[in-house]
């Protein structure tokens, strides 16, 4: 069974903009999973466009709440010391930030353990090396 990588930039596109798309790519998937990054970072984003007013705090609390829900329906993955090694490999299309590369390095570690990977990222640099490194990405 293919999994399903949701990277932050596709979750964020899910809780703050309904991308339908993303949404009935990671609904329909047996095997969800997410970095500890992408929670974070999901969270972060949240509290940023609640202090910008973008979103308000009953909608924050909402997607707070929603993030909760796909955390309990997910495998999620640690930052451990594999990932970090992975993360400090040259990927084919650099320059790569530090937390895109701990993104790619999960995929790529999940991949190897488990079989194919699809990755849903809006992320360009994430996108095109994910499909350099062989890994599917949606949309």
């Amino acid at each position: 069974m293919e999994a399903l990588y949701v990277e932050s930039s596709a979750l964020a596109a899910i809780l703050l903009e309904g991308n339908r798309e993303f949404d009935a790519a990671f609904e329909r998937r047996c095997a969800r999973i997410m970095s500890s990054l992408t929670l974070l970072e999901s969270r972060r984003v949240l509290r940023r466009a609640n202090l910008d007013g973008r979103v308000g705090p009953e909608g924050c609390a909402r997607s707070l709440r929603r993030i909760e829900a796909l955390r309990g329906r997910s495998q999620i993955l640690p930052i451990d010391e594999d990932v970090l090694r992975e993360a400090e490999q040259r990927f084919p299309v650099e320059p790569v930030r530090s937390l895109d590369a701990i993104h790619l390095a999960t995929a790529l570690i999940w991949s190897a353990a488990v079989g194919p990977v699809t990755v849903a990222s809006l992320d360009r640099r994430i996108r095109d090396n994910a499909v350099a490194l062989g890994l599917t990405v949606v949309p």
